[in-house]
């Protein structure tokens, strides 16, 4: 072949290949605002825990689901609110609250959320979803340490309970 046409090949080729560009990403953590609280490092105290995040439940008309991401002391990094939902119900994003986790450096999770109709009793739905954060925190190394339900300025905690071995 002469050298002619192994430039012309070469330069078809080439030609071609088109360049193609994957995109360039980040993820950030954005504080949206901030909550007063009083500094504990015992986050593992149901009571506590209720005392703590009840303002963000009381008098709710819907159900609303809180992630607390802690520290390896249980000392609150950061809150999120993870779901909203209608008077019965609420979607979760279970990756969402992990990969929240990963971002802020917690060493742990405590979930929350109300009852608007004043049922301290975890539904199945509560229960399941409860054992889904227990199986996938394992797995990352990020432990679920309890989930509580608020209602009617009562609280019931998972792990207290025993209904859930976390």
């Amino acid at each position: 072949m002469s050298e002619k046409k192994k430039r012309d090949l070469e330069s078809e080729l080439c030609e071609s290949k088109k360049s193609e560009y994957f995109p360039l990403v980040s993820v950030r953590l954005v504080k949206d605002g901030r909550m007063k609280y009083t500094p504990m490092r015992n986050l593992t105290d149901s009571e506590i825990i209720y005392n703590q995040f009840r303002r963000i439940f009381d008098h709710q008309i819907q159900e609303k689901v809180v992630c607390a991401y802690v520290d390896t002391q249980l000392g609150v990094l950061g809150a999120q609110i993870v779901g909203i939902g209608s008077e019965h119900n609420c979607v979760v994003d279970k990756p969402g609250i992990f990969r929240s986790a990963l971002l802020i450096g917690a060493s742990g999770i405590v979930l929350m959320h109300n009852h608007p109709a004043g049922s301290l009793f975890a539904s199945d739905e509560d229960i399941a979803c409860t054992k889904e954060m227990i199986r996938i925190g394992k797995l990352i190394g990020i432990p679920m340490i309890d989930h509580i339900i608020f209602a009617d300025e009562r609280y019931h905690s998972m792990r207290s309970s025993g209904e859930i071995e976390f």
